[in-house]
């Protein structure tokens, strides 16, 4: 559903080099600890950290890997195969 909102998004970086505002927000929800949490310290958080930048970074490691795998030598590409 939401393919070509994130095609645009990445396709504006490569272009221009420009990143969204607040694209590397994160939400904190509380989980309960125990079935009849009443106070907060019967909580645990945890972050939400946007895919954007999940997809962002993986597509920036997937090219660095195909440059270096150019750029090294056949003998010393052991960590990049």
């Amino acid at each position: 559903m939401m393919k070509e909102d994130i095609m645009d998004v990445l396709v504006d970086f490569h272009r221009y080099g420009r990143w969204l505002c607040g694209g590397n927000g994160s939400f904190i929800i509380l989980i309960p600890n125990c079935e009849n949490s009443n106070d907060l310290y019967e909580y645990r958080q945890i972050s939400l950290v946007g895919s954007l930048e999940k997809i962002m970074s993986k597509v920036l490691a997937n090219g660095l890997k195909n440059v270096l795998i150019k750029m090294i030598d056949e003998a010393h590409n052991i960590f990049l195969g």
